[in-house]
């Protein structure tokens, strides 16, 4: 809400219309347009349902509303009323498709509504406003178009190098410093006209945006990581880097398998990754064949998951070395190795999953990868239970968590120990401790 606000000053301060504010929450923050409405015009939940029902008394329907109906539109679980969808509009001072309901048919495309957002011409037909721009009284400069070209490379360059650093900042400084980089997409976006540069802008948009998206999987609830998901897939499509959006698919059912939520949607977003990959190699399809084997691992089929783990390899030898590095993106040895031990341990290959995980976790990228270091070594710690070591095994659990930072006791690891727990026999769980 705070980001969202503060984005929406922004865009006011640059002389931007409500609307231009909507879309910029909606776009950077992930949300629904109509959540994005009640952010831009800084109202709570229970403000917004008593002025929904101010505006229906005084039509004379004695039909008030909750906000936890408000909530429910907003997260798109329920549709509202005409009586509801018409006060949202007269609130707000919009039109039905600009709340996420519908779309606009009218001719001439994305006309604006009438109200702040726009004006009725001579025949009362909607006259349709330019495109908001920072600087409206004339075109770009030379000059101007230098800087913005200038600006867009320097955005393309952090981001390459963010990529280095995904694990090595803890998640909140990463992702605000990722957040603030979106921010400044989207003021360029608002500037530039070169179909080449925004389509280069999409690019440091979608990664930028898989980024936040891949962190928050770590280390808070799937849900807040779907909708970055959701929008990192969008800019993939509008920069036409098909690469790039085979790894937001593969990233994502990354994600969905590790949360054990959702196996066959885990499983669907990898084989969509492979599909968009395409047959050539690419780290995209590296990781989609990876998480495939995942899938079947849990599912307890051997064959399956060892088909994929070795076309994984396969697929990877054949990439060239930048393809290979740990960059976020990249099939990096650390990463294959990663999930080669996970998931051949979730099958019960436990000889070859220790060396996998010994060899994972003697890399360098293991080091600042504290999630990723963790799993193994909770995966290694399930081993010593099953084999009999409750106590060597319920210690190395003990110490996983001691060692974890506050900030990354959300997510993957706390998931992946509520699970552990809950297989461990009652006679064995008091030596878990708290």
């Amino acid at each position: 809400m705070s980001c969202g606000r503060r984005l929406a000053r922004g865009v006011a301060e640059q002389g931007g219309t409500t609307w231009d504010a909507v879309q910029a929450v909606h776009l950077h923050c992930g949300v629904t347009l109509l959540r994005a409405h009640r952010i831009a015009h800084n109202m709570t939940l229970a403000e917004v349902a008593e002025r929904i029902s101010d505006i229906l008394r005084r039509e004379g329907i004695d039909c008030g509303v909750v906000h936890q109906s408000v909530s429910r539109w907003e997260k798109q679980l329920d549709l509202p009323s005409h009586h509801f969808l018409n006060a949202l509009c007269q609130l707000y001072e919009t039109r039905t498709d600009r709340l996420g309901f519908g779309a606009d048919y009218t001719r001439g495309g994305d006309s604006a509504s009438g109200g702040a957002e726009g004006a009725a011409g001579a025949d009362g037909a909607a006259v349709p406003l330019p495109p908001f721009q920072p600087s409206p009284l004339a075109p770009p400069t030379q000059r101007q178009n230098r800087a913005a070209t200038s600006a867009v490379r320097t955005l393309e360059e952090r981001t390459e190098r963010s990529g280095y650093y995904i694990n090595a900042l803890p998640p909140s400084e990463f992702i605000e410093a990722r957040m603030h980089d979106l921010a400044q997409v989207y003021g360029l976006l608002r500037t530039v006209r070169s179909e080449d540069s925004r389509k280069r802008l999409h690019r440091v948009e979608a990664k930028n945006a898989g980024f936040i998206a891949g962190r928050l999987g770590d280390v808070a609830e799937l849900e807040e990581a779907l909708g970055w998901f959701r929008l990192a897939q969008r800019a993939a499509r509008q920069s036409g880097d098909v690469s790039l959006e085979a790894w937001v698919c593969a990233y994502l059912s990354y994600v969905h398998v590790c949360f054990r939520r959702s196996l066959d949607a885990g499983l669907g977003a990898a084989r969509a990754a492979q599909s968009i990959a395409g047959p050539r190699p690419t780290p995209a399809r590296v990781l989609g064949l990876l998480v495939e084997a995942g899938v079947h691992a849990r599912r307890g089929r051997r064959r399956e998951t060892l088909d994929a783990i070795r076309e994984a390899e396969q697929v990877r030898d054949r990439l060239p070395s930048s393809a290979t590095e740990a960059d976020g993106i990249g099939a990096s040895e650390y990463r294959l190795r990663w999930h080669q031990a996970h998931n051949l341990g979730a099958l019960g290959e436990q000889r070859i999953a220790a060396e996998l995980r010994h060899r994972a976790l003697e890399l360098p990228q293991a080091g600042p990868d504290l999630v990723g270091r963790a799993m193994l070594e909770l995966d290694e710690a399930v081993m010593l239970l099953r084999k009999g070591e409750a106590e060597h095994g319920c210690e190395q659990i003990r110490q996983v968590w001691q060692s974890l930072p506050a900030e990354y006791r959300h997510g993957l690891v706390a998931r992946r120990l509520t699970q552990i727990a809950s297989e461990v026999p009652a006679a064995q769980r008091v030596l878990l401790g708290g």
